[in-house]
């Protein structure tokens, strides 16, 4: 997927607040909104002054090669993350992928996520989500859910929903278990 106009409005607020933050963005992504349509979004970014980082599976647009299916050894590094549309896309399990954004993010950083709705995008990814998802990981993990939603992206109103989600880290606490993170996954998300 990509970073949408919807997508900057949301991080916007929160970004503003700093001049120079450390953002992680997973997955090669573009921007698409009517001023920056197809820039690069790690371009983008540090463009306003931002230390980027971009990992990719396949390292495309100058990302750095990473599998977010394996422990990237990341130790509250990073003010934001942003996964715009790359966490569907992993083959199997998606607890270590969700391990490393908790485990990159500081204590109040920002992690965006925004996946495909449940009964939407078909055939675009391996995993589908729900509002309840993002509701139920926030409480098993501490997380402050600043905003949860569902919206349509690029237009496409008829099979193009998004879950979208803003959460806060609020403590240094490890992640949750595999354990209570399959229980909530089980409940919530629709695999291919």
């Amino acid at each position: 997927m990509g970073i949408t106009r919807a997508s900057l409005d949301r991080l916007e607020p929160f970004l503003g607040k700093h001049l120079s933050a450390k953002i992680l963005i997973l997955g090669c992504q573009n921007i698409y909104s009517a001023e920056n349509y197809g820039d690069v979004a790690h371009d983008y970014f540090k463009s306003f002054g931002h230390d980027v980082k971009t990992i990719d599976i396949l390292g495309c647009q100058g990302a750095e090669i990473a599998d977010l299916r394996d422990d990237l050894g990341f130790k509250s590094e990073f003010d934001f993350i942003l996964q715009h549309g790359t966490i569907e896309h992993i083959d199997g399990d998606i607890y270590q992928a969700f391990k490393n954004v908790h485990e990159a993010c500081i204590v109040n950083g920002v992690m965006i996520h925004e996946n495909p709705k449940t009964g939407n995008w078909p055939g675009h990814g391996q995993h589908y989500f729900t509002k309840g998802f993002y509701n139920d990981l926030a409480k098993a993990a501490g997380y402050d859910l600043i905003e949860v939603t569902e919206e349509a992206a690029m237009g496409n109103y008829e099979s193009g929903w998004n879950i979208c989600a803003a959460l806060v880290k609020m403590d240094d606490e490890p992640f949750i278990s595999k354990l209570l993170f399959n229980k909530i996954y089980k409940k919530h998300v629709h695999a291919k």
